[in-house]
């Protein structure tokens, strides 16, 4: 048996489950011109705010496994100059689904998005479902055995709104998500891991490891 360990800011708390994103790319195509002669051209920016304001007006899927999805804005661009009406204008989001299907959730935007002009267009890419994080059970996957599996080795699994690169990793392979700091400090102004998180970890480590050797048959 072949198990790999992913390091990832996750509390030292295994993973049982991780959500993934999808990317949101939200564009519209105007008409430049004189700001002061509005009526010569066809404002994007305009059009992209209406669409934003959709986005916060969405219903986005939740679960009692998956908690919420979440859906982040990050980045805005558009226009020139402030006199000149843009002629373009583009959004970047990224949307985390909890529950239901990808397709499910990109069908709601985008029905959201095309309602707001003709002009507008959205694309969405790098996108997949929550995934199970299958550990050392043997059969079907069973989060309540997982977490049972890992309690009985001092640890508490835990569901990470974020996504890894798990799912492509390739073969059958156990699969532990697992890393010091919290994933609540990552981006901020504050981001830190604390020299005893890193020491935890270790130990954590050796007893993920000893679990798996103790599991491997012998040859």
């Amino acid at each position: 048996m072949v198990t790999c360990y992913l390091w990832r800011t996750n509390r030292t708390q295994p993973c049982s489950w991780n959500q993934r994103r999808a990317e949101i790319y939200c564009q519209d195509h105007g008409e430049t011109g004189h700001c002061g002669y509005p009526e010569t051209g066809t404002n994007a920016i305009d059009s992209l705010i209406r669409a934003l304001s959709g986005f916060q007006k969405l219903t986005l899927p939740w679960s009692e496994e998956f908690e919420n999805s979440t859906l982040n804005i990050g980045k805005i661009e558009g226009g020139v100059a402030g006199n000149v009406i843009p002629a373009s204008a583009y959004a970047d989001g990224v949307v985390r689904i909890a529950a239901r299907t990808l397709d499910e959730t990109r069908d709601s935007i985008r029905r959201m998005v095309e309602e707001v002009g003709p002009n507008m267009t959205v694309e969405f890419e790098f996108g997949i479902g929550p995934v199970p994080i299958d550990y050392d059970v043997d059969g079907e996957f069973s989060p309540k055995d997982t977490q049972l599996q890992l309690t009985r080795s001092g640890f508490e699994t835990v569901v990470l709104n974020y996504g890894t690169d798990i799912p492509f990793l390739k073969g059958n392979h156990k699969r532990y998500l697992y890393g010091p700091g919290s994933i609540l400090d990552v981006h901020s102004s504050h981001e830190h891991l604390k020299v005893a998180e890193l020491e935890q970890a270790v130990q954590g480590y050796k007893t993920l490891i000893s679990q798996a050797l103790d599991q491997t048959p012998a040859t």
